[in-house]
């Protein structure tokens, strides 16, 4: 092997570039997984929703809190609290204080003939604590549940409740999707199945919000039919989609639309973006001007100025070709460097948002930094 190949093969082992590549790969992937659970603001695993169902039986007056995470599996353990009041002259009947069971439900009864009732609750949750601002009502009223929907939709599209306001009371939830975590599912919830209840699922896409009430079959895709107390559906949406109106379509045997204003705006997280945002400080403007301009004085000005250099040089090789090899070695080693860290980094930010980094926003972050980090240690060369 010549003088040339050798030195670049020397600075491409070497342990200073085993050390670089080592920290470009854990700082990158540090970064990688702190944007991704930032990112995350839905926090479906620790989130609880809850949906009620006030019904009468004789004299009692019974209710049943459904809870579930952002994923719409059932949250067991939590604590609740609520109230039920008369709604003719807003005065207490009670508070109630329960905790759900393994299932995800809690169940309140109370000895009450009255049928015009107001109940109380926190509609979401963080961490077993009730969030400010969940405050909701749900009246009942001779046999129907009504929805007042007071609380505000802290993750959009994501949790937004809609509910109908029927004898036929079925919920309809927006979720994270487990599977694939740039998708919204939809959990459709009825607390009071019966196997005669089986609507249908349909949905399409537009450029802006339809009103879901007007269901039109020609133009729409079927999911599926509603087959138990809870359904889950995902629309299998593509990136193209992003910011389109998702419509989704819940209706009974007559075509009828049971649910309406069921739709959302298809959007994702975009991880090249957050990826050059959480890279842009620290490691844009301080970690890759050190590592270019340390690892050029370790493998060429250091040599130089220990008088190393000159005792390499009297082997068949110039001082120009021995900078020039390993130039050549720190470039192709802050690449493999950059490709590894970037790679994880991508696999990592898909795990939070179901999306991997673009090619084309991949290549411009890729060479970005290759050209700083190139252009710090040619400097280094240059003057050295």
């Amino acid at each position: 092997m010549n003088g040339f190949l050798y030195d670049i093969k020397r600075t491409i082992t070497g342990k200073f570039t085993i050390i670089l590549i080592v920290l470009l790969v854990l700082v990158t992937a540090a970064s990688a997984y702190g944007a991704g659970v930032s990112s995350d603001y839905a926090h479906p695993g620790n989130t609880a929703i809850v949906m009620p169902y006030i019904n009468q039986t004789g004299n009692s007056v019974n209710i049943t809190d459904y809870v579930i995470n952002g994923y719409g599996d059932p949250v067991s353990g939590l604590h609740i609290t609520s109230s039920l009041y008369y709604n003719l002259n807003n005065s207490l009947i009670k508070h109630f204080s329960g905790t759900t069971n393994g299932t995800g439900y809690v169940h309140f009864s109370i000895k009450n003939l009255s049928t015009n009732l107001t109940y109380r609750y926190n509609e979401y949750y963080r961490d077993g604590i009730a969030l400010v601002g969940s405050n909701n009502t749900m009246n009942y009223y001779n046999g129907q549940n009504i929805l007042i929907n007071d609380a505000f939709t802290f993750a959009a599209p994501y949790y937004s409740i809609n509910f109908n306001d029927s004898k036929y009371p079925l919920y309809a939830v927006n979720l994270k999707d487990k599977s694939d975590p740039a998708l919204v599912s939809t959990m459709i919830y009825n607390p009071d199945y019966k196997s005669t209840d089986s609507p249908d699922v349909y949905y399409n896409t537009s450029s802006t919000l339809l009103n879901t009430d007007h269901f039109n079959k020609t133009n729409t895709v079927y999911i599926g039919k509603v087959n138990s107390n809870r359904f889950i559906v995902t629309p299998p949406l593509k990136t193209a989609d992003a910011g389109k109106s998702v419509n989704i379509y819940i209706v009974n045997s007559t075509g009828a639309v049971i649910v309406p204003f069921l739709n959302y705006e298809y959007t994702y997280i975009k991880p090249g973006s957050i990826l050059q945002d959480e890279l842009a400080i620290f490691f844009g403007v301080l970690l890759i001007p050190i590592m270019g301009i340390f690892s050029a004085y370790f493998y060429y000005s250091k040599d130089k100025t220990s008088g190393v250099l000159e005792s390499i040089i009297v082997r068949p090789i110039t001082k120009g070709k021995l900078m020039m090899s390993r130039f050549a070695g720190n470039s192709v080693s802050f690449l493999a460097g950059l490709l590894i860290a970037l790679g994880l980094a991508d696999f990592i930010l898909y795990h939070y948002t179901g999306v991997f980094i673009s090619s084309g926003t991949f290549l411009t972050i890729l060479l970005g930094y290759l050209v700083e980090i190139i252009g710090f240690a040619g400097i280094i060369y240059l003057v050295s």
